[in-house]
């Protein structure tokens, strides 16, 4: 790690006017989070670096992603790169205890809703299996509705088959209340059990992300499949229509 610390200084030393080499400076950080270089990576390229090599550079220095924004001011520098805050989603903080910390100190709002209609209801009886090869079975008399969105929408297919306990990466919402994807989610379809959602019916709004009574944030599902939120945000479809509100 050390010869690959020298060889990226030496190269930056070189090529420090280079648009190519600013660009490999800008983006070398290796954590999502600033805080962590120094504890975790001691021998790698770490902010002390950043400064020594841009030192006499005429071009502008950008370092702080949006973690770095909401977190350290020191590498703001001339620049800033914000990515998820500019939709409203903090980064996850190393060390995890940061993080309300940093909430509270730049508070946001998310901006975004992904939402899709019932396009069909079906009661189905105790033991009847549903969805690509039976992966739900009906514990009870149920009622299971189909959405008009899938995996190729940006329901990613992580989120498949699961309960109102297996935390926001197994919910949507259906008329202010929370309900579990199950069964395998499809490329263009998934299956919602509105079992407890009373009144349910075809053209019903079921909300994926977003708010309605309760909220359910790209964020939340990230951190429940083990994932960053701009991961979930990048796999929204091109298909999905989108509709900006002021």
């Amino acid at each position: 790690m050390r010869r690959l610390r020298d060889a990226l200084v030496l190269a930056a030393l070189v090529l420090y006017a280079s648009p190519v080499a600013w660009q490999l400076l800008t983006s070398l950080t290796p954590e999502r989070d600033l805080m962590a270089v120094a504890a975790r990576w001691p021998s790698a390229l770490t902010l002390a670096h950043y400064r020594v090599v841009l030192a006499e550079s005429p071009m502008p220095r950008a370092l702080a992603n949006s973690a770095g924004i909401a977190a350290r001011p020191s590498t703001w520098a001339d620049m800033v790169r914000p990515g998820a805050i500019l939709y409203g989603y903090h980064q996850f903080y190393d060390p995890a205890e940061r993080e309300s910390e940093m909430k509270a100190k730049l508070a946001l709002r998310p901006v975004l809703s992904l939402r899709a209609r019932i396009i069909l209801l079906r009661d189905v009886p105790t033991g009847q299996g549903v969805g690509y090869n039976a992966r739900f079975v009906a514990r009870r008399d149920s009622r299971i509705a189909v959405i008009a969105a899938g995996y190729a929408d940006g329901l990613v297919r992580q989120r498949s088959n699961g309960d109102l306990n297996a935390g926001a990466r197994s919910r949507v919402i259906v008329n202010g209340r929370c309900a579990p994807l199950v069964g395998t989610i499809s490329m263009d379809l998934a299956m919602v059990d509105v079992t407890d959602v009373p009144g349910a019916r075809v053209g019903d709004v079921c909300t994926i992300y977003g708010k309605d009574g309760c909220a359910i944030y790209p964020s939340d599902v990230a951190r429940d499949l083990h994932t960053v939120t701009s991961d979930l945000l990048s796999a929204i479809g091109k298909r999905v229509p989108r509709f900006y509100v002021a």
